[in-house]
């Protein structure tokens, strides 16, 4: 259930309780297929930023009551990590082989503390002239992103199964030998 107890600007306008004028939304470059940029196998977020447009979500992000947050999920490989994001683009990097397979970016506005009588010209008429209390970490603006796919090939990863391989010597009895090179002990 999508639905909050307060009114939430999102990006998609069905789940906004925000006039059209008041926008939230996430920014960055992509390259031609869609997806973001990668490069020395980083994902390169370029100009990471939001896009913010309601006059009072933007006072209370300039008094530090509601801060950004950029999440970065990919199933496959188990990884969910969250980043400070603000309306400055910067560039942010996240090892591709950390996030190889789907993945899906989002980003939030959420309270630093709690905000007592909240209200907002851009809210839709059925909130108008309301107030709501709002709590430590209560999202107020939603931008579910979107989801790309990043392919690696395996076989390029710079990573080694093990530097030990463990080799039983026929008629040796109970001596053991080791020997190494540059990549591999061999014991």
């Amino acid at each position: 259930n999508r639905i909050f107890p307060y009114p939430v600007l999102n990006r998609n306008d069905a789940l906004s309780d925000y006039v059209a004028t008041s926008v939230f939304h996430l920014n960055f470059d992509i390259d031609e297929s869609g997806s973001p940029i990668i490069q020395n196998g980083n994902v390169v977020f370029k100009n990471l930023h939001y896009t913010l447009t309601d006059p009072t979500l933007i006072d209370l992000v300039s008094q530090g009551k509601l801060k950004g947050a950029f999440i970065v999920e990919c199933s496959a490989s188990v990884y969910r990590s969250r980043f400070d994001i603000t309306d400055v683009p910067t560039d942010l990097c996240v090892s591709a082989h950390e996030i190889n397979g789907n993945v899906a970016v989002s980003c939030y506005l959420y309270a630093t503390e709690d905000i007592v009588g909240f209200k907002s010209e851009g809210f839709i008429p059925e909130y108008s002239g309301y107030a709501f209390d709002i709590d430590k970490f209560d999202i107020l603006a939603v931008d579910d992103g979107f989801k790309f796919k990043i392919e690696l090939d395996p076989t390029e990863d710079d990573k080694v199964a093990s530097i030990f391989t463990v080799v039983k010597k026929e008629n040796a009895g109970d001596i053991m030998s080791c020997s190494f090179n540059s990549t591999k002990i061999v014991i």
